[in-house]
């Protein structure tokens, strides 16, 4: 059996494939893998049409993903789908949402910013906001990973690394990104995006005044690179800013939250871990008692929790 897709006006025939049983589709926010197996079994092709938005193709299995991301007739910039802005108004040029050769263009700045020995130097950093957050956590019965560690870290993680002065690192801030992708029902969505813009316009209207330049400064390397070759954009310098500071932070939240679900699920797997931590440290800093040099100095470099 066929039906006829018609939202891109092309009225091309496709096999009609079944939908996910309610069952999966209300537990795949709290647990999506099932979802996906589910998918990946019955309908590796399937058409999520929900009223008043485009259809959105959901593809499971690794080999079709392949195949079409590196298929020539498909396109990433949501302008060629009318009536489609997948983000806040004013932010969605950014390598993401771009073909080539504006892809290329983009990724070619942000690498360049992007550069590993300048993270590397943030180790200590990380670390050491890493055991503040868990010495708060210590001694709880119960602790949300996510609330109390995850986020917090993830964000000063990112700030940190685009050069965020240290009065725009907080709640409030992490607060305003996330309504534009989880909406806040008590939040108004054009006061959100109003505060976006402003946030961003406050941190690239910093970089050029040359206050807060940090240690790394990935955001500041790219408005000197945008203003002094015009290779980029303010709409894009704007999208690129928002992605960073959006991707940087959530991503690594779900990672966090992802790798303790695992290891809780597998507590074998989480044992052994913990046991080749300790013996790595006994063999390189016996007898476990004394950070090394530049380690934080509120734990043990030696102590796994």
């Amino acid at each position: 059996m066929t039906e006829s897709i018609t939202e891109s006006g092309a009225g091309v025939p496709v096999p009609r494939v079944p939908s996910p049983p309610p069952g999966l589709l209300a537990a795949r926010v709290q647990d999506p893998y099932p979802c996906f197996a589910w998918l990946r079994r019955h309908a590796p092709a399937h058409a999520d049409r929900r009223p008043g938005r485009p259809t959105v193709w959901q593809i499971s299995r690794y080999a079709d993903v392949r195949a079409l991301l590196t298929d020539g007739r498909l396109s990433k910039d949501p302008g060629r789908v009318p009536g489609y802005v997948p983000g806040p108004a004013g932010l969605n040029r950014h390598l993401v949402h771009a073909d080539p050769p504006d892809h290329t263009r983009l990724r070619t700045l942000v690498n360049a910013a992007f550069v590993p020995r300048r993270i590397a130097r943030l180790e200590p950093f990380i670390a050491d906001t890493a055991n503040r957050l868990l010495d708060g956590i210590e001694h709880d019965t119960h602790v949300d990973v996510i609330a109390t560690f995850a986020a917090p870290l993830t964000f000063r993680m990112i700030c940190a690394i685009l050069g965020v002065p240290e009065e725009l690192d907080d709640a409030s801030t992490r607060d305003t990104l996330m309504a534009t992708i989880a909406p806040d029902p008590g939040r108004d969505p054009a006061r959100v995006e109003a505060d976006l813009h402003t946030l961003l316009d406050t941190l690239i209207a910093g970089k050029r005044a040359g206050g807060e330049p940090g240690g790394v400064d990935l955001l500041g390397a790219l408005v000197r690179a945008g203003d002094t070759t015009g290779a980029m954009s303010e709409e894009e310098l704007r999208s690129t800013a928002y992605l960073l500071l959006l991707v940087g932070h959530d991503t690594t939240v779900n990672l966090i939250g992802n790798g303790m679900l695992a290891l809780l699920r597998n507590p074998e797997r989480a044992r052994s871990l913990s046991a080749r931590r300790s013996r790595s440290c006994s063999a390189t800093t016996p007898p476990c008692a004394t950070p090394p040099s530049g380690a934080p100095p509120h734990r043990s470099a030696c102590t796994v929790s």
